[in-house]
C-alpha cells in the first residue's frame, strides 16, 4: 500500500521547504494515532503516512505522540543504511538551524560578539535536483553490488561535521541484506571537485530507535605521528575487522582522518552493554596493528551518544 504524504505543521519548517522535501523522496514513515492534535489538523484516514525527514531529532516529539518509529519493527538483517553522496550547495547546519549574524559582523569589530538576530534556514535553489542526484548515484551503485530486489522505506538529511549534509537512506530486504559489514561502494562516477571517485557508505543491521532516543556508541581515538588519506585506507578494512572481532553484533559508524590533529577517529554502535574484556581485547589487536611508516602514539576510548 502507498501511503499518503503530509505536511508538518508550517511552525516547524515552511511548506516550500517541506514540499521540496517530499518531492525528492527524503522522507520517512510515521504513525498517524495522536498527530492530529500535535500537528493541528486533520490526518488521512491510514495507520501511517510520510512527512519530511530533516534529521537530527526534529522528529521525536511525533515518535513519542504516535507510538514510535515504524522503521524500528523491521528486522535489523534485513535493513541497510545507505549513505548518498554530499548534497551539492547544500548547509544542514543554516538549514536547518538558519544564518546567524552577530554584532561584530555589522561592526567590524570583534570585541562584540553578541548574536542579533538569525535568518530563517531555507532550502538552497536547485535541492531537489541535486537531492535527487544523490540518491541516484546511491541506489544505482548497490544495484551493481547485488542482485537481490530492495525497497527505500524511508530516508531522512543526516549532518555532517563540516556543517554540509547528505542523505540516510533506510533500504529493506525482503531476503536479508546481503551485506555483512560497513562497506565504501565505487559507484563509477567520478566527483570532480574531490578528485575521486565517489564512494558510497553503507551499514547494514542498523540499530533504530523506537522513540529517537541517544544510542549508546563507543568512539576510538588513534593518535599518530602523522596522518594522512592512505592511513586511511590501510586503517579502514583492519579496524573494522577488529571491531567485529571485539564486537559481536555492533557497528562500525565511521572511521575519519584527521590530519589537523594527527589522529584517527571512529564511533562504533554497540548492540549491547560492553565488557572490561571486551575492550581490553580491542585495544590489544588496534595496538598489534604495524602500519609501516606511521607510528602510533596513543588510543583513546569514551562513550558517546549517536542519533
Amino acid at each position: 500500500m502507498a501511503y499518503p504524504d503530509v505536511f508538518l505543521p508550517s511552525e516547524w519548517f515552511s511548506e516550500e521547504m517541506q514540499f521540496n522535501m517530499l518531492a525528492a523522496g527524503i522522507k520517512t514513515p510515521v504513525y498517524t494515532r495522536g498527530l492530529a492534535e500535535l500537528f493541528g489538523y486533520t490526518l488521512p484516514d491510514t495507520d501511517i503516512v510520510f512527512v519530511p525527514a530533516f534529521g537530527d531529532f526534529t522528529l521525536q516529539s511525533v515518535y513519542n505522540e504516535s507510538g514510535g518509529n515504524p522503521l524500528a519493527v523491521y528486522d535489523r538483517s534485513e535493513l541497510c543504511i545507505v549513505i548518498t553522496p554530499t548534497i551539492d550547495r547544500f548547509s544542514y547546519s543554516k538549514t536547518i538551524h538558519g544564518n546567524p549574524t552577530f554584532a561584530n559582523e555589522l561592526m567590524d569589530d570583534d570585541n562584540y560578539n553578541d548574536l542579533v538576530y538569525v535568518e530563517p534556514g531555507q532550502l538552497p535553489r536547485g535541492f531537489r535536483e541535486s537531492a535527487e542526484k544523490a540518491q541516484h548515484i546511491a541506489l544505482e551503485t548497490i544495484k551493481k553490488h547485488t542482485d537481490q530486489k530492495f525497497t527505500v522505506v524511508g530516508a531522512k538529511l543526516s549532518p555532517l561535521t563540516s556543517g554540509k549534509g547528505n542523505i540516510a537512506m533506510f533500504v529493506h530486504f525482503n531476503d536479508g541484506c546481503p551485506f555483512d559489514r560497513q562497506e565504501f561502494l565505487q559507484s563509477g562516477q567520478f566527483d570532480e571537485t574531490m578528485n575521486k571517485e565517489i564512494q558510497i557508505r553503507l551499514i547494514p543491521r542498523p540499530i533504530v530507535s523506537a522513540y529517537d532516543d541517544y544510542i549508546t556508541g563507543l568512539k576510538f581515538t588513534i593518535k599518530y605521528m602523522d596522518v594522512d588519506r592512505n592511513l586511511f585506507e590501510m586503517a579502514f578494512p583492519l579496524l573494522r575487522h577488529i571491531v567485529e572481532k571485539s564486537f559481536k553484533g555492533s557497528n562500525l559508524r565511521f572511521i575519519k582522518p584527521s590530519v589537523r590533529t594527527n589522529e584517527l577517529i571512529g564511533v562504533i554502535q554497540i548492540s549491547e552493554e560492553l565488557s572490561n574484556d571486551d575492550l581490553k581485547q580491542f585495544l590489544k589487536a588496534v595496538r598489534a596493528i604495524k602500519y609501516t611508516p606511521y607510528v602510533l602514539l596513543d588510543i583513546q576510548l569514551s562513550t558517546v551518544y549517536l542519533n
